[in-house]
């Protein structure tokens, strides 16, 4: 549409997606510049030189054609979060009840999970602003909008636990966090409790240790079993989550993740339960692994656009059916603690009953 309305307009693209690939992003023909990496500070350079008509090759961290050639300029480093001011809450209207209020106080990760696309983006590096913006920041969506709660959605917001905490203790909100099995004791989850954290997502990825080493997560499966037993004792409500369908996982493996995953329905009430396929993520080192079994990636950018994880159509060389599909539907009929549908699911999902699914029609009805 921008091409029909005037071809002199550059149209930028930039992302996740665009900086993990793009030898394909800029061959796309309404692709001119990329920017690669983080972008506040490119993407103000860089229309000040679209501007003022000066030329592209001063501009750090992008791709660029120019007279049929494509150039990429040196990266640039990443940005310093405790330097920008508060985001523009002013241009939202005066009533957060309509929103969900997100926040994100920290960047990348250090970990090494090897399905991630942190290690090539973030280069492993964690990079935060310090909890005294944090809380002021926060403090003043309180006062001026009257916010109830706050999500943060951080790669991993309790890398350093003292700083979360302190947040935490600042803003005296109910929250939404995430956090990895590994960084979780007794001490932190009591003072969770006390900070009324009211949601906390957990990557429990695989009921295999020879999966969650490939995966390169640093737990086993007891690792994850005690730390279920804390989080039920404690009665903080957990969305816990897992992969199927990783390359070179075994049916028998894949039976051991769904037996985790029903422990921990025996185990936890005061949670949920979320199983998603696997879907190759460029430069991790999965993927590689995942190319050679016979994983085909996209040729463009549009064939990614469509690489949905979450779509029934998903389909790897080593998955042959929608199971995967059915196993994540089956496990949704716990999340409403219905008898009824444990029973059903339970049945279901243990003894890999997953032909005829007429009754995952259910859930739509109850959603």
């Amino acid at each position: 549409m921008v091409r029909a309305i005037d071809r002199k307009i550059p149209i930028i693209r930039g992302g996740v997606h665009s900086s993990l690939l793009p030898e394909t992003t800029i061959e796309s023909p309404y692709i001119d510049i990329i920017v690669k990496g983080e972008g506040e500070e490119t993407i103000i350079e860089l229309a000040h030189v679209i501007k003022n008509n000066i030329p592209l090759a001063n501009v750090r961290g992008i791709i660029y054609k120019e007279n049929g050639k494509v150039e990429e300029n040196p990266n640039r480093d990443f940005v310093d979060l405790n330097r920008y001011p508060p985001p523009a809450w002013h241009l939202i209207e005066n009533n957060m009840a309509s929103y969900q209020v997100k926040i994100q106080t920290s960047r990348g990760c250090p970990y090494n999970c090897s399905f991630c696309y942190n290690q090539k983006f973030h280069q492993r590096k964690w990079r935060a602003k310090s909890p005294e913006r944090v809380i002021e920041d926060i403090n003043f969506l309180k006062q001026n909008y009257n916010i109830d709660g706050v999500m943060f959605y951080d790669d991993t917001f309790y890398v350093d636990k003292k700083r979360a905490l302190k947040i935490l203790e600042g803003i005296r909100l109910p929250a939404k966090t995430d956090i990895r099995i590994d960084l979780v004791d007794e001490n932190l989850l009591a003072r969770m409790k006390e900070f009324g954290i009211f949601d906390i997502l957990i990557g429990v990825e695989s009921g295999s240790d020879r999966i969650l080493k490939m995966l390169n997560k640093g737990i086993t499966v007891e690792d994850i079993k005690r730390v279920v037993r804390l989080l039920a004792k404690y009665n903080l409500r957990v969305g816990y989550s897992a992969i199927i369908g990783v390359p070179r996982e075994s049916e028998a493996e894949k039976k051991e993740t769904i037996g985790l995953l029903l422990w921990i329905h025996s185990v936890h009430k005061n949670k949920t339960i979320t199983v998603g396929p696997y879907l190759p993520y460029p430069s991790s080192k999965l993927y590689e692994i995942a190319i050679e079994d016979g994983f085909v990636p996209p040729k463009d950018t549009k064939g990614w656009g469509m690489a949905d994880r979450w779509s029934k159509e998903v389909r790897l060389p080593w998955v042959n059916d929608d199971g995967i599909y059915r196993i994540r539907e089956y496990f949704k009929f716990f999340n409403y603690n219905v008898p009824f549908l444990d029973a059903i699911g339970e049945l279901r999902l243990r003894h890999n009953w997953l032909e005829f699914p007429w009754d995952i029609n259910l859930i739509p009805q109850l959603s």
